[in-house]
């Protein structure tokens, strides 16, 4: 029994240390430099994820307060964006 409570307990502790231990991707990383984090993100991102950037839609062109406008969104996005 005490085997297997010091088995757990060691188990614990070193996914706790493992846990945290994570890696600092540089897009995130505050000590590169702006062009290197940037660098870095459009590498990671798809060309999928880059025209979404290109064609970010404001909340203020489609929401009345809290509430999606979807004739204000068909509006502003003509029907190619969303």
């Amino acid at each position: 029994m005490n085997r297997i409570i010091s088995f757990i307990l060691i188990s614990l502790i070193s996914a706790d240390i493992f846990a945290t231990k994570k890696e600092i991707l540089p897009y995130k990383d505050n000590t590169l430099s702006v062009e290197q984090r940037v660098n870095d993100l459009l590498g990671r991102m798809t060309l999928e994820e880059k025209l979404a950037q290109i064609r970010h839609i404001h909340s203020w062109h489609i929401f009345n307060g809290q509430q999606l406008d979807e004739a204000k969104l068909a509006k502003y996005c003509g029907n190619v964006s969303w």
